[in-house]
């Protein structure tokens, strides 16, 4: 099957997902049908830059990775740092373009909100125990401490969701 784009207008694309859930073949899918996945690293289809952002953002509300503050938290913190992530967007923004980091579903609202051309939220969800199983195995956690990333992940996510189609 060929996917064709026909309306070659501006689009962001933004892709969301737990880590572990296959946000990296997701962003290689799109990537295979033309759209420029802001990349660095060719495993995880991530970018530094926009990494690193989110860490910040995360940490500055004194959360990690696995225990990210709460939303209040990090949205504050957001239009705080909405000139540097604006600077970013601007920095890889091309005619069809996206990028991808798990983070994002933590971190979604503000990058969505600097948004300007057509955007399309591109989300994916795997199995809660496929994930579990996952993260103990790159990360050695324990079933349930995945479990708790996987559930704070997925319930932003489904908000972020929810937001973005009001």
């Amino acid at each position: 099957m060929t996917i064709r784009i026909r309306d070659k207008s501006p689009k962001t694309y933004f892709v969301a997902g737990m880590h572990q859930s296959g946000t990296s073949m997701l962003s290689k899918a799109l990537k295979a049908i033309g759209i420029k996945i802001v990349a660095d690293d060719k495993p995880t289809f991530e970018t530094r830059d926009f990494q690193v952002m989110n860490s910040f953002i995360i940490s500055k509300g004194k959360g990690t990775w696995t225990e990210p503050p709460p939303a209040k938290v990090v949205n504050k913190i957001m239009k705080e740092e909405k000139p540097q992530m604006k600077y970013l967007v601007d920095k890889y923004k091309s005619k069809m373009w996206g990028f991808k980091d798990p983070r994002n579903c933590i971190t979604g609202k503000g990058w969505l909100d600097l948004m300007e051309d057509d955007v399309y939220l591109v989300c994916i969800f795997r199995k809660r125990d496929r994930v579990i199983e996952s993260l103990k195995r790159r990360d050695n956690f324990t079933s349930d401490r995945s479990g708790k990333i996987y559930d704070t992940y997925n319930k932003r996510l489904i908000k972020l969701i929810k937001d973005f189609v009001k």
